[in-house]
C-alpha cells in the first residue's frame, strides 16, 4: 500500500508495503486547515467508494484509491477543487 499525504489532508491507518492477502485495513483521512473530504474514489473504476471519512478495505486484490479534499469555500457554502 502506497500512501501519499499533502498540505489539502492526510490519510492514516495504513503501512507502507505490502499486506497479507484478505486482512481488512482501515483508512482514515484528515482534512487540512481550511479543506473539507470529498470522498474515496477507486482509480480503476472511477466510481465513487464512499463520502465517509473512514473506509474498509479487504486486501484480496491490489487496491488504488484516492481520498479527495476541495478547499472550503464560504461563497454559498460551494466547494472549490
Amino acid at each position: 500500500m502506497k500512501v501519499i499525504n499533502s498540505n489539502n489532508g492526510s490519510v492514516s491507518g495504513a503501512e507502507q508495503g505490502e499486506y497479507t492477502e484478505n486482512v481488512t485495513v482501515t483508512l482514515q483521512a484528515r482534512t487540512g486547515a481550511g479543506f473539507v473530504f470529498g470522498g474515496w474514489v477507486d482509480n480503476g473504476t472511477g466510481e465513487l467508494l464512499s463520502i465517509s471519512e473512514s473506509l474498509s478495505v479487504l486486501v484480496d486484490s491490489h487496491k488504488d484509491y484516492t481520498a479527495h479534499f476541495y478547499l472550503e469555500s464560504s461563497e454559498c457554502g460551494r466547494l472549490v477543487k
